[in-house]
């Protein structure tokens, strides 16, 4: 009876086998995570799977060509997206500069006429103040000048004929009186 236990053992196993070997070969089971659990067929499962997949060298070399043509394009798209906005950034510079000039003319502009006029009234305000103070005695249009701010004592003194300021300039306190004549020096027009 052992002898023959061994050879239905044998004949199962052999059906077995040809049964995973027609599975295999025929493709008639769909999972190949099953077959990779049984330990015979699983050798045979590998096998299969190292024969489907070969490609040939030129199929290898033509699927790596189409995926650096398809990294080439991206990367042109790239390339030119970043030359648009370059060419605006140079755009916005070359026009930035002069816009920007244009408008601190203009503003300087202002600036000077505002202070042409301002100088023009000031000016005049000194002249009409240089009046009261001349027909005032030296000593009391001393002491109210040195109480002014240095410029204004200045303006008005500059509108004076030069006797007039000079009374006044004696009559007042010497510390005042040289930083008053130190200020005109620096403020008074260079006779050129």
């Amino acid at each position: 009876m052992s002898e023959k236990k061994k050879s239905r053992s044998g004949l199962i196993l052999v059906i077995l086998l040809v049964l995973g070997v027609a599975v295999i070969a025929f493709n008639l089971y769909r999972d190949p995570s099953l077959l990779q659990k049984v330990p015979v067929v699983k050798n045979l499962v590998k096998v299969k799977e190292q024969t489907a997949a070969p490609q040939t060298e030129l199929e290898k070399l033509a699927q790596e060509n189409d995926t650096l043509k398809k990294g080439l394009a991206q990367k042109e798209q790239e390339l030119q997206a970043v030359q648009q906005e370059l060419a605006k950034v140079k755009q916005q510079l070359a026009a930035s500069p002069q816009t920007q000039l244009e408008a601190e003319v203009a503003k300087l502009n202002k600036e000077l006429d505002d202070a042409r006029g301002q100088s023009g009234a000031k000016k005049a305000s000194y002249k009409d103040m240089a009046k009261y103070f001349a027909e005032m005695s030296s000593k009391d249009a001393a002491e109210i000048l040195a109480r002014l701010e240095s410029k204004d004592t200045i303006g008005i003194l500059q509108e004076m004929n030069a006797d007039a300021a000079a009374s006044i300039l004696q009559n007042m306190d010497r510390d005042k009186a040289v930083q008053i004549s130190r200020e005109m020096l620096v403020t008074a027009p260079s006779g050129g």
